[in-house]
């Protein structure tokens, strides 16, 4: 029917189109007729033929309007589906990316895995199996046994001896005066046999006159324990007795010096016998509420001559108990402190001890007694011995 044809092309093709004006003019010739055959009035045949037509042309044209409508609706609801569909597919492919990338990552996984197992299965050792290993038929026998019979008493012998070692440094007696110059980090002056022989007394203050002449001040000797005490009384009183015979007053406190008495005129020589310097009075006083310390002694010899009073060593004892703020209090007042030390009666640790009782780390030196006579071989002085007699209270404080 053209009228079907007509609706069917009418929203596919434009107006102007060829077909599109065929089925219109069609169309028309079609309604013309039909107009034409109802003006005559006749009822016949070929009107109401064409009246049906036109009748069924249009309940076509309707159901061809409403399958159109429908296509139309099923088509836009493609196209949303086809829309949907779209961001589904995008979704797609990044999944599918993501799984393209984890599969290869996954075969590069298995591929190190199977070349690891190969590794692991394959171990190059640089060595060469020439036999299988085998359990042994037997035991081989152990020697830990062996070493520990004999490895504890060699432990047990060596702690001991550790320990014999270590009481006899603890003990270790000191001899020579470098021995006793090392551990007392101080200057030895002189060494001697006194009191094993008494003529050695003499001789060692004879060997001290190469520093005595240019020494001033006082200087307190003190003994090294309480056995030495006497010594050191008897080592001053035979000090002053050949520096200094004039009857002297030393104030360490006030630093004064009062010589009286005539010169006699420089030192002569010795005295023949030791019982000489016995002769000579010595008079030592300690006062613990005031620093004076009085000595006086006399003899026949002087090594000093028209010297003035605080220009000449002037020697005082220590016969008090060793320790206490007396002993600090006069050890710092003097201008230096001579330690009478035996020769292997004292040990470091007594040494120690008898260094940190004065007080003072400077000006400090010490005088070896009762040498065993093969020790006299040995060098009597060491350490710095012209920094000793050169020592004042001064520098000793400053250096403090």
């Amino acid at each position: 029917c053209p009228v079907v044809q007509l609706e069917s092309v009418r929203g596919r093709l434009s107006e102007d189109h060829p077909r599109f004006q065929a089925l219109q003019q069609q169309v028309n010739e079609l309604e013309a007729q039909v107009r034409a055959t109802g003006g005559s009035g006749g009822g016949g045949g070929p009107s109401r033929t064409a009246q049906e037509a036109l009748r069924a042309a249009e309940a076509e044209l309707d159901s061809s309007r409403r399958e159109q409508a429908e296509l139309q609706t099923l088509a836009e609801q493609a196209q949303a589906r086809v829309a949907s569909f779209s961001a589904i597919e995008g979704e797609a492919s990044e999944l599918l990316a993501d799984v393209t990338v984890k599969t290869q990552l996954v075969s590069e996984l298995r591929n190190r895995r199977a070349r690891l197992d190969n590794m692991r299965s394959e171990i190059d050792t640089g060595f060469r199996v020439v036999a299988r290993a085998v359990a042994p038929e037997n035991a081989i026998p152990s020697r830990r046994k062996y070493y520990v019979a004999v490895g504890t008493p060699a432990m047990f012998v060596l702690a001991v001896l550790v320990v014999l070692l270590i009481r006899e440094l603890r003990s270790l007696k000191l001899y020579s005066a470098a021995e006793v110059a090392f551990w007392a980090n101080g200057p030895v002056i002189g060494a001697t046999t006194w009191p094993r022989e008494a003529k050695a007394l003499s001789d060692l203050v004879a060997d001290l006159d190469d520093f005595v002449p240019d020494a001033r001040g006082v200087m307190l000797i003190v003994g090294a324990t309480d056995k030495e005490t006497p010594l050191a009384v008897e080592l001053s009183r035979s000090m002053n007795a050949d520096w200094a015979p004039d009857a002297t007053s030393v104030d360490l406190g006030a630093r004064v010096v009062d010589s009286r008495g005539a010169d006699v005129g420089g030192r002569r020589s010795l005295p023949a016998q030791a019982s000489d310097f016995e002769n000579a009075p010595t008079n030592v006083r300690h006062d613990l509420l005031a620093p004076p310390t009085l000595v006086q002694s006399g003899a026949p010899y002087s090594l000093f001559s028209g010297s003035e009073p605080g220009q000449r060593l002037l020697v005082t004892p220590w016969d008090n108990t060793l320790e206490g703020a007396g002993l600090r209090r006069q050890a710092r007042l003097a201008d230096r402190v001579l330690v009478v030390v035996p020769s292997g009666g004292i040990g470091v640790r007594e040494l120690r001890e008898a260094q940190a009782r004065l007080g003072r780390e400077t000006g400090v030196g010490f005088v070896i007694v009762g040498l065993h006579r093969d020790l006299t071989k040995l060098p009597d002085r060491c350490g710095p011995v012209d920094a000793f007699w050169t020592a004042t209270r001064q520098t000793a404080s400053a250096e403090a």
